[in-house]
């Protein structure tokens, strides 16, 4: 495989640095040449070897559930207006829920059936959102999808965009998810020179990712090379992990991608803006667009194949679990019952369920809530923190190191308890990350997520937004 590999390792961080600052050093390798370079990530946390690591966990294919309740808020922007009403029989990969305003992401049915409701979604805040729940009639027929009419090879980016709007694929970068379209059209406006694609998976258990990639690396690059046409993008670079380069290793064309190989990578690098920041390493673009493996993938499906998004690989772990393993295939609005069953959780001994990875995902107040197309990871846990274990604040500034974006989570907590939105507003709550480094290094297990996010939400109250 002849790419550029650009090599970075985190070195030690320091006990309790006060500004949070973690050095790669960058080594670039081409031909006999060597080029070190360092780029500074703020905080973060790097785990110990081996903690939370599910790479080697089998697979397997969950069968299409019976029924699917599937929400047509998919990301945290306008949910999708229904377009099927109960009565109504679909199939699978119909759209169900049709992109409403600049910032919306349509939604497809999932398993093929009779939709048998059309209500408010109970687990969303969003008083517009509604789910739609559809009873599977077992024989899993597929929408026909509408043709081309030329090939697409022969398409405009313009006309490649509009198709993959049809499609709804979001891409998630923490709790924030953004439709790929959008991303792409930004991107046209900029005149993008440089395709930045996101193949880091930092926190623990969340490995969904690059196991999905794993037996689709000549697709993944397919689908990269499909993303630099529609952004016009004279280079490009990939950053991946040490799990994930093994991956690309895989693959026969990568002559003209440079790949930047993070060793060590503290979370959450996976961030874009950090994921960007490494690229730089290897790229000085004028504008760049950047976007998760599984979105490239995803794009390569519904130009290629018009196969639209509504399947995950989802990874079901946690010490409750009793055969922790890789769900392919599962269908969005699958209860996530089904899931800690089919891998055997042991409900009696969980005591908390959390969608998405340790310090970033929500804990589950319902298992039937449905699979989302953000979610990638399932978590039962056997012990947690409850609020009376909780002590006062003891000044000792470790949220201020670990903040990966400079923030002051104490102090921001405190402003949040006082509802003071105006400071909230001035030291930039609204740029937290929801990450949970503060809370995972807060020696008296302050809740510090669960006030910036109350503080977030005091903001956008104020701004008339809804929460």
């Amino acid at each position: 495989m002849a790419e550029k590999i650009l090599m970075a390792s985190a070195g030690r961080t320091r006990s309790l640095p006060l500004e949070g600052l973690n050095y790669f050093s960058i080594t670039t390798r081409i031909g006999e040449q060597s080029l070190f370079k360092k780029v500074v990530m703020p905080g973060g946390i790097l785990f110990k070897p081996g903690f939370g690591n599910t790479d080697t966990l089998p697979g397997e294919d969950l069968p299409a559930p019976p029924v699917v309740t599937i929400p047509l808020v998919q990301h945290q922007e306008t949910p999708a207006r229904p377009i099927v009403k109960v009565g109504d029989h679909v199939a699978a990969g119909q759209m169900i829920g049709e992109a409403s305003g600049a910032d919306g992401a349509a939604v497809h049915a999932s398993v093929s059936g009779m939709v048998t409701g059309v209500s408010r979604c109970r687990w969303e805040r969003n008083p517009a959102a509604v789910s739609v729940t559809i009873e599977s009639d077992g024989r899993d027929e597929f929408a026909s999808p509408i043709p081309y009419d030329k090939p697409w090879m022969e398409a405009e980016p313009a006309e490649l965009i509009g198709k993959i709007k049809l499609s709804g694929i979001v891409d998630w970068n923490g709790s924030t998810g953004v439709p790929v379209h959008n991303k792409f059209a930004a991107a046209q406006g900029k005149k993008a020179d440089t395709l930045i694609v996101n193949f880091l998976a930092t926190e623990p258990y969340c490995s969904a990712v690059p196991r999905q990639c794993a037996g689709q690396i000549e697709k993944l690059i397919a689908g990269i090379a499909l993303c630099r046409k529609i952004v016009g993008a004279a280079q490009c670079v990939i950053v991946a992990g040490e799990t994930t380069h093994r991956i690309l290793q895989a693959a026969h064309k990568l002559e003209d991608i440079t790949v930047v190989l993070v060793k060590k990578a503290k979370y959450p690098l996976h961030e874009e803006r950090f994921v960007a920041r490494a690229a730089m390493a290897a790229a000085r673009p004028e504008a760049a667009v950047v976007i998760s493996a599984v979105a490239a993938l995803e794009v390569r499906a519904a130009i290629e194949e018009l196969t639209p998004s509504f399947m995950r690989t989802v990874t079901v772990a946690g010490p409750a679990v009793r055969s922790p393993k890789h769900l392919r295939q599962v269908r969005i609005g699958t209860s996530f019952k089904l899931l800690l069953e089919a891998c055997g959780a042991d409900f009696a001994r969980a005591k908390k369920i959390v969608a998405g990875g340790p310090l970033s995902g929500t804990a589950v107040p319902d298992v039937e809530m449905p699979v989302t197309k953000a979610t990638r990871a399932l978590l039962a846990l056997d012990k947690t923190y409850f609020a009376e274990q909780q002590h006062p604040c003891m000044g000792c500034r470790r949220c201020y190191a670990a903040c990966p974006v400079r923030l002051e989570p104490a102090r921001l907590a405190k402003l949040a308890w006082t509802e003071n939105i105006r400071e909230l507003e001035n030291r930039g709550v609204m740029e937290c990350l929801e990450c949970g480094c503060c809370a995972y290094v807060c020696p008296s297990k302050v809740n510090l997520v669960h006030h910036l996010i109350f503080g977030k939400s005091l903001v956008r109250a104020g701004k008339g937004e809804l929460p």
